[in-house]
């Protein structure tokens, strides 16, 4: 089966949380459907949900990254 998830720390379909290099206090959600790439850049191609309180940084979709607390959850299986 292939695995097309972001991240195998949160089950197909759920929202995930994402970060930006730059401004990593800012919160971005999206559903975890697509894949991360080696340099940890997310490739997808769908909604993003801004979730923090202010205004949204103008740095390119390219600079979003998975939240660092998916580094310490266990794997879900597919």
């Amino acid at each position: 089966m292939i695995d097309d998830r972001i991240t195998d720390k949160e089950e197909s379909g759920r929202h995930i949380t994402l970060v930006c290099l730059n401004h990593p206090e800012l919160n971005w959600s999206t559903k975890n459907i697509g894949s991360s790439l080696p340099d940890g850049r997310i490739g997808f191609s769908r909604s993003l949900f801004f979730l923090s309180s202010g205004l949204e940084c103008d740095c390119k979709p390219s600079m979003l990254r998975l939240h660092p607390k998916y580094s310490t959850l266990e794997s879900v299986p597919t």
